[in-house]
């Protein structure tokens, strides 16, 4: 019964958040600063002080591996998804709550329901690599294109414009917006090149959209474009030779994961009486959840520190 009031609470908590509009995030932070006024105002030292003006605050744990995901779909555009992620995550963490609750394992409910319902997010950064091959692949060949005609015709807009129909998602939609703007929006090339590079988190790509503005300053500078799409072979080059290495730990370590958690029912199979002892007994269900928790948080560890090759000045 006290696994039902508490899932119920959990649920009425998500309607209330999602009535408002609030995302979980902002609403911690909210109730973090609500008890920083409630202390008794003390005065900061001056080594206090010199922390928080020179140190940037970074962002860790679970609200990283969050903002590492939302990062990776708005990079790869397919922000569209972050809903059904999101839909997923929550159904995840009743999964975790409903089957610890279905165990009577309530040291094991916390642990279940975050692990699980981390579990799509970090789907998305364990695809970030395949999802980055294929950026860097497609804004390879439209900027060798777009390169190649605008070393002939010495006009980016026209150059844009004779390569667009041959570019693909994401990218496409980068330089459609840069044509539409060119021809109703603003005549100053300029500018809208420097709107188009904000657009896309990419060395590569920015070093060519300031390369091109250069080019548009002085001509002879136009030799240093293909240099700069070369880049984008190298890294292309690298992560061929660095994928099986940076990935086959993270795939071992999936399978011991696996191994691990089907060793309870193994253990049920081939000793009833120690199933139910470290089912049934307060010490058992801690081990558990420790074990479970051992598993999710390496797993976090293990996904967040393996990230694709990038070029980086």
């Amino acid at each position: 019964m006290t696994a039902l009031y508490l899932f119920s609470f959990l649920l009425v908590a998500a309607a209330i958040l999602s009535l408002l509009r609030i995302a979980p995030a902002d609403f911690l932070d909210s109730l973090a600063g609500m008890a920083r006024t409630l202390r008794p105002n003390r005065k900061a030292t001056l080594k206090q002080q010199i922390k928080k003006s020179v140190r940037e605050k970074k962002i860790g744990g679970i609200r990283k591996i969050f903002s590492d995901a939302r990062n990776e779909l708005e990079l790869t555009h397919r922000t569209d998804r972050l809903r059904w992620y999101t839909t997923a995550s929550v159904l995840l963490f009743t999964a975790g709550v409903l089957v610890s609750a279905l165990f009577e394992n309530y040291f094991l409910m916390p642990v279940l329901a975050v692990g699980l319902a981390l579990l799509p997010w970090l789907s998305v950064l364990l695809n970030a690599a395949s999802f980055q091959k294929q950026l860097n692949g497609e804004l390879e060949t439209a900027l060798g294109m777009i390169t190649t005609s605008y070393l002939r015709n010495d006009n980016i807009i026209s150059a844009v414009r004779e390569n667009v129909g041959s570019i693909h998602y994401p990218i496409r939609e980068i330089f459609e917006k840069f044509l539409v703007q060119a021809d109703l929006i603003s005549s100053d090339v300029t500018k809208l090149l420097e709107e188009m590079r904000d657009s896309l988190d990419n060395t590569v790509f920015h070093d060519w959209v300031d390369q091109v503005i250069l080019c548009r300053q002085n001509r002879t500078l136009k030799s240093t474009l293909q240099p700069i799409v070369s880049r984008l072979s190298t890294v292309r080059e690298v992560t061929g030779k660095l994928e099986n290495l940076m990935y086959e730990p993270v795939k071992e370590f999936i399978s011991l994961a696996v191994m691990v958690v089907l060793n309870f029912p193994m253990i049920r199979l081939m000793s009833p009486q120690w199933y139910d002892t470290i089912t049934r007994r307060t010490g058992g269900q801690i081990l558990i959840a420790f074990t479970f928790f051992a598993v999710f948080f390496s797993l976090c560890a293990c996904i967040t520190k393996t990230r694709p090759a990038e070029y980086r000045r």
